[in-house]
């Protein structure tokens, strides 16, 4: 089967939101600051079959809305056995909103800073490095989202959601059978529901917040900072509530009330048929530690005049105290000194340079200081993780917690030859088999987190496709 490719461009001209319904091919979005759309596709036809790139991609434009209708032509059906896979790509002004519609095609988008509403079925979703609300439906399709600053809502069915380093003002989720696994997070207001399936749920430090999570049928798991003031009631009907975390507790015939602190994190979870579990992880805190460097180097980075350099010392000073606040909670000396000292000599080397003619040596030092807090502190919070813990029982039915001899073989077969099925996998280029095994990974920690595989198999697995 021979391939055609061509390239088709639209000027922006006053458009406002662009409009895809995609059933061509598998779809990548890109963002750009260029006032153009563009798209560039290698199709699966005879180059002398095709019809001119003006026909077979109208973009039609009405007022500031145009619209893509991708379909898929009958030379191209002609195609399905091939090993090869047709892709489209799609670059347009970043600012402009986008709405796809796609049955069976896989779509990528990225760097794109404005609202994004997506609606899938059987075709599955990534989007990373994007700015703006996002609505996603799904309906058996997986998603995965990474490095997203915005409000998210997602309704899914029969699908299942990975997400890390996600922020915003909420984050809105309803999902009917499939597991949500979400790390990194930062929303002031959370809700999520499932009606069948696992929920991981693991949010950075915050000032203030209103969590709600409940699973009809399945495991809560939220993980909180070491350092992290709330108030939580939990429901269980049937399972039971397993706490690591150093706080304060009551237990009463309907809920098990636990807080600490000034309770400025209000949360609530429910589970019907299921297994709820607390845990703290230092590690979050040096996720959100680094996100204060990184804009304590962007502010160096962009310093020229005397204000400029009282916002460096402000970003410096929001550092400190977010360091001396984490040093509160550790008990070894050793430790406790060598971040003293690395936090003191940072102190030291931004008072006194010049940001005109050492930026680069500054941001040096910022990023040594963040190596030598992050290896002290992460090693502490290994060393205590797990020390405490209270359990609650709620037992009404028997727990399955039993091994399936076998499984792990079963499950690397049935995704080898699912990787198989997919046309032109074999084919595919870099960025293709990437995603492709992101997806891969994605179904792995899905059964790691619904107890259907071990820790020791999802490792294996994830070794195997190189996503350990």
């Amino acid at each position: 089967m021979k391939t055609a490719k061509l390239t088709h461009r639209l000027e922006k001209e006053g458009i406002k939101i662009l409009k895809i319904n995609n059933e061509m091919a598998p779809l990548t979005i890109e963002g750009h600051e260029e006032d153009y759309f563009e798209v560039d596709a290698k199709l699966l036809m005879d180059p002398d079959e095709l019809p001119p790139a003006e026909g077979l991609f109208t973009f039609v434009v009405k007022d500031d809305v145009a619209v893509l209708d991708l379909e898929m032509l009958p030379e191209m059906r002609q195609s399905i056995w091939s090993s090869r896979v047709p892709k489209i790509h799609l670059k347009m002004p970043m600012q402009i909103m986008l709405e796809v519609e796609t049955e069976d095609m896989p779509t990528y988008i990225s760097g794109l800073s404005a609202v994004v509403e997506v609606e899938t079925e059987n075709g599955p979703l990534i989007v990373s490095n994007c700015e703006g609300k996002l609505e996603i439906e799904s309906e058996n399709a997986p998603i995965k989202l990474r490095n997203i600053a915005g409000k998210i809502k997602i309704e899914m069915e029969n699908a299942s959601l990975s997400a890390e380093a996600l922020q915003g003002d909420s984050l809105d989720i309803e999902s009917e059978n499939g597991p949500v696994k979400i790390r990194s997070a930062s929303f002031g207001k959370v809700r999520i529901e499932s009606e069948n399936g696992a929920i991981y749920y693991e949010t950075l430090p915050l000032e203030d917040g209103d969590f709600e999570i409940e699973s009809e049928n399945g495991n809560i798991h939220l993980v909180l900072p070491v350092d992290f003031d709330f108030e939580l009631d939990a429901e269980i009907e049937n399972g039971k509530l397993s706490n690591s975390i150093d706080a304060q507790w009551s237990q009463d015939d309907e809920k098990i009330h636990l807080w600490r602190g000034e309770k400025t994190v209000k949360i609530r979870l429910k589970t019907e048929n299921g297994m709820i579990r607390l845990s703290p992880d230092g590690h979050i805190n040096l996720d959100y530690l680094r996100q204060k460097l990184e804009g304590l180097k962007e502010s160096i980075n962009s310093a020229q005049s005397l204000q400029d350099k009282e916002t460096v010392q402000k970003h410096l000073h929001n550092v400190v105290d977010y360091v001396n606040k984490l040093l509160g909670h550790i008990n070894e000396e050793k430790v406790k000194h060598t971040v003293k000292t690395a936090t003191d000599k940072l102190t030291n080397l931004v008072a006194i340079q010049d940001f005109a003619q050492t930026k680069d040596k500054l941001i040096l030092s910022v990023e040594d200081f963040g190596r030598e807090v992050s290896q002290s502190m992460g090693s502490f919070w290994e060393k205590v993780r797990g020390k405490m813990g209270h359990e609650f029982n709620r037992s009404r039915i028997k727990e399955h917690l039993g091994q399936l001899s076998g499984i792990g073989e079963k499950i690397n077969k049935g995704i080898q030859d699912g990787m198989r099925k997919i046309k032109g996998f074999e084919d595919m280029g870099e960025d293709e088999h990437e995603r492709m095994l992101d997806f891969s990974r994605i179904k792995i920690l899905e059964m790691l987190e619904s107890g259907k595989i071990t820790t020791e198999e999802a490792e294996r697995l994830l070794k195997a496709i190189g996503k350990e």
